[in-house]
């Protein structure tokens, strides 16, 4: 996500109110960061009007704008919105888009405690590996799953799990 200077709550909720009173004039790029300020300001339904026009749009593509808006929805209150958001932009194929999923989704299980888990005999968690299926397929963590980011809304993964 892009970085958003930090100043005060109060700052960034003017810096919204006056991006909302020019939000007919914001280019799809403008429209993202806006829903970045809003995201920011975790004022959840600003976000989602800014982000829901431009999801697809050259300028910013689905699984950019998708993890932000997932953010969006969350905050709104609307979580089947948010899921559908995040798993919709992890279908994009657009390097960037790749790059900011696997660095959002990189909190899931960190290396470190993945391998603990391993170690301590720990059951109670489904590993899956988002590579290719050639990445997968040269090496995988024994129970691993694989599911390539890219069929991963298709999957069927409706709840949360570990």
């Amino acid at each position: 996500m892009a970085s958003v200077p930090r100043e005060g709550a109060s700052r960034v909720g003017e810096r919204l109110a006056m991006l909302e009173r020019v939000e007919r004039l914001l280019s799809p790029a403008a429209r993202y960061q806006a829903g970045v300020v809003a995201v920011t300001a975790k004022n959840g339904p600003a976000a989602v009007r800014f982000l829901t026009p431009i999801q697809g749009t050259p300028d910013r593509p689905n699984g950019l704008a998708g993890i932000v808006l997932a953010r969006a929805h969350y905050q709104a209150g609307n979580p089947q919105a948010g899921r559908a958001a995040l798993l919709a932009g992890a279908a994009d194929t657009n390097p960037a888009a790749r790059a900011a999923y696997r660095k959002e989704l990189a909190w899931v299980a960190e290396p470190q405690e993945l391998a603990d888990w391993i170690i301590q005999g720990k059951a109670d968690f489904r590993l899956i590996d988002l590579r290719t299926g050639n990445e997968f397929n040269e090496y995988h963590i024994p129970g691993a799953e694989n599911v390539p980011i890219t069929a991963l809304a298709g999957y069927g993964l409706n709840t949360m799990e570990k």
